[in-house]
């Protein structure tokens, strides 16, 4: 319980792009955890967040053409 809370403790320390967006290897890495712990202690705005994160992600890493995700 103390490492689950310490790991989603870090999520407010990292840092950010100009849109409060987390880097996208960042988000592939705990975007899943953050929505299993959200569910686990019911925090609904972490879910939010999460949500919001896979908005800018498709939002800036999409290939217009083959609609596919894509990094740097």
């Amino acid at each position: 319980m103390i490492v689950a809370r310490k790991l989603r403790e870090i999520i407010d320390t990292i840092n950010r792009t100009s849109e409060n967006g987390m880097w996208l290897d960042g988000l592939y890495m705990a975007g899943p955890y953050l929505i299993k712990y959200a569910n686990q202690f019911h925090e609904k705005d972490l879910i939010q967040f999460v949500l919001y994160q896979e908005h800018l992600m498709h939002k800036h890493m999409t290939d217009p053409e083959t609609g596919l995700l894509y990094h740097a």
